[in-house]
């Protein structure tokens, strides 16, 4: 890093199932960041169509953890989160993109927040045909943070998956899965556990 301390390890999880038309382009997103200290994991759900053809491709620049049957995307995350070793951790879907130089901003603004328990950036709308659709939405969190996100409007805040990333203290202090019951909201669940207890930083770009 420019301080001279080595880039932090960034572990990120794609949880997948049937998602051959768009995960390459969610994969070259990672890869081509040219991080330097990426550990990236494909959690692959039994797809029954050329998914896994998309990722043999790739296989020398990242691990892939398989289920025998699919589970649900809270299995696969936790199922591929039990490998990691970063201490900045998070998921990415697979028909979503990191746009270039993400991580080195996220690690820049870890080295400067290290007690955060999340850091969250804005984040764009884009369709299927891989064309930006919104401006940037920035993150917002007005009532400050460590705080309860429950007792809040939620219309008050706003903290995208997609451009959040964990530190590993705050996951494993929260427990370090996505509940498993939860079929669309186990994002905001975690959001909620980790909130209450770790300052949250935000990144408007």
């Amino acid at each position: 890093m420019p301080d001279g301390h080595p880039w932090p390890r960034i572990s990120i999880v794609t949880p997948s199932y049937n998602q051959a038309h768009f995960i390459e382009e969610t994969i070259r997103a990672i890869l081509l960041q040219g991080y330097p200290d990426l550990e990236y994991t494909i959690s692959e759900d039994c797809s029954t169509d050329n998914t896994m053809e998309v990722v043999r491709k790739y296989e020398p620049w990242l691990q892939v953890v398989t289920a025998d049957e699919n589970g649900g995307m809270s299995k696969a995350i936790n199922r591929a989160w039990m490998k990691t070793t970063g201490g900045i951790v998070t998921w990415i879907s697979s028909d979503a993109v990191y746009l270039p130089g993400a991580f080195q901003r996220v690690a820049m603004t870890y080295r400067q927040n290290t007690a955060a328990g999340e850091i969250v950036g804005g984040f764009r709308f884009m369709d299927a045909g891989s064309r930006l659709t919104s401006a940037v939405i920035p993150p917002r969190l007005p009532q400050g943070s460590p705080s309860d996100l429950t007792l809040q409007d939620p219309e008050s805040w706003r903290l995208h998956q997609v451009s959040t990333f964990y530190t590993r203290p705050a996951l494993q202090t929260s427990g370090f899965h996505v509940r498993e019951d939860l079929k669309h909201n186990m994002d905001r669940e975690l959001l909620y556990r980790v909130c209450r207890s770790f300052p949250i930083t935000l990144v408007h770009e």
